[in-house]
């Protein structure tokens, strides 16, 4: 009869997720609540790995939130599983999918990359994006190949990226970027009405995964590409900063202590540390001279000086590094294998002397300074006690 649906295209789609890291959880809850027109049949992601002072395996927040929903989680599907699937959803799997397992769904494997392809093919695409300081990025609903993310591309979703974004308010706002991407083009995917476009080669660029020599901070470059890096890595423990040596520079040996003993034990606390959180400086911090920040008496020593070279210190209350190009402020740091802090106490925590004293509304200037020497007056005396008796009781 002409008008009618048939029970087979009333059905929902049978669908499975591919996913592994925090942000990807959104699209897990919103294929959830789709469950009218969407079947998740199972969740893949990696197994729990050992984690913590004890070692104990513990489930990834995928695999935690699919079973607190309800759903089916596996480590490792059949290919039978796969086959009798309508389509399998991925967005941050960490792991290579075969190219047998690629074509066994009906409509293949849909991916969310997180990047505007063809920009950022790769393992860390966000972390690359923050890094370079791009100003935009964004979701690509694509199709799966057994290249590195050179498949077609369906659509793609912008979204911005602030000068103080990190790597993890990015990610949480492309994994709800993402969710809403896969909602708006999952129907016209599975009916075939939306066609994959093939990607520029010529403007591909890759996002290589994150190794150690990226925790090496260029300070000759702008304060905005030195504060995106720090904030990049802030989930992967944060960038390297020799803290007693920049201290010793700027604010002289009295910055690390009074005596060997204390300096030596300070110096083991601060070399390096890890930089995890930072905040362009305005023009206000990046114009002190430094004086009322410094440590102790070692406030006549280079702080005062009107050019801060790029990794000197400028001030640390806040605790201020001078860049190529302006400065940052680092709000949050940690020795390595130790507890992320504020500024202030870990640097109380690690000995600087006087860093907790707080400022003054008008800082004190070398100039001032000099012109008001220490009083050379003599302490006064206390007063002898009278050998004479006042006020005898008779």
């Amino acid at each position: 009869m002409a008008g009618t649906v048939s029970p087979a295209r009333l059905a929902p789609a049978r669908l499975a997720y591919f996913a592994s890291a925090h942000f990807a959880v959104p699209i897990l809850r919103a294929l959830d609540a789709e469950n009218a027109r969407y079947r998740l049949e199972f969740v893949v992601t990696r197994p729990p790995r050992p984690a913590g002072r004890g070692q104990r395996r513990r489930p990834n927040p995928i695999d935690a939130e699919a079973r607190a929903l309800g759903h089916c989680v596996l480590y490792t599907p059949s290919l039978d599983q796969l086959r009798a699937l309508d389509v399998a959803v991925v967005l941050a799997y960490g792991r290579k999918i075969t190219p047998s397992e690629l074509v066994a769904p009906r409509c293949g494997f849909v991916n969310l990359h997180p990047s505007l392809l063809p920009r950022w093919r790769g393992a860390a695409p966000i972390e690359r994006a923050l890094m370079a300081g791009d100003r935009q990025t964004g979701i690509a609903v694509m199709t799966m190949n057994d290249t590195l993310d050179g498949g077609g591309v369906y659509q793609t979703f912008s979204e911005p990226i602030e000068d103080e974004d990190r790597i993890e308010t990015l990610s949480s706002r492309l994994g709800v970027l993402a969710a809403r991407a896969l909602l708006e083009t999952l129907p016209q995917i599975l009916s075939g009405s939306l066609i994959a476009r093939p990607q520029d080669e010529a403007r591909a660029c890759y996002a290589e995964k994150i190794t150690a020599a990226d925790r090496t901070v260029d300070w000759l470059a702008s304060a905005r590409l030195v504060c995106r890096r720090i904030n990049a890595l802030s989930a992967r423990g944060g960038v390297e900063f020799d803290l007693s040596s920049a201290l010793e520079n700027a604010f002289g040996e009295d910055a690390l202590g009074k005596n060997a003993l204390g300096k030596n034990a300070t110096r083991a606390r601060l070399s390096p540390v890890l930089l995890r959180r930072a905040c362009l400086a305005d023009a206000r911090l990046v114009d002190l001279p430094g004086g009322e920040f410094a440590a102790g008496e070692a406030t006549t020593h280079k702080a005062r000086s009107a050019i801060h070279k790029p990794g000197e210190l400028m001030s640390l209350d806040p605790l201020v590094i001078a860049c190529g190009q302006g400065a940052v402020v680092v709000t949050r740091l940690q020795r390595p294998g130790g507890c992320e802090l504020d500024a202030a106490d870990f640097l109380r925590g690690a000995g600087v002397p006087r860093v907790a004293k707080p400022r003054v509304a008008e800082p004190r200037t070398a100039k001032r300074l000099a012109s008001k020497p220490r009083s050379s007056k003599k302490p006064r005396a206390a007063k002898e006690p009278s050998s004479e008796i006042s006020n005898p009781i008779f």
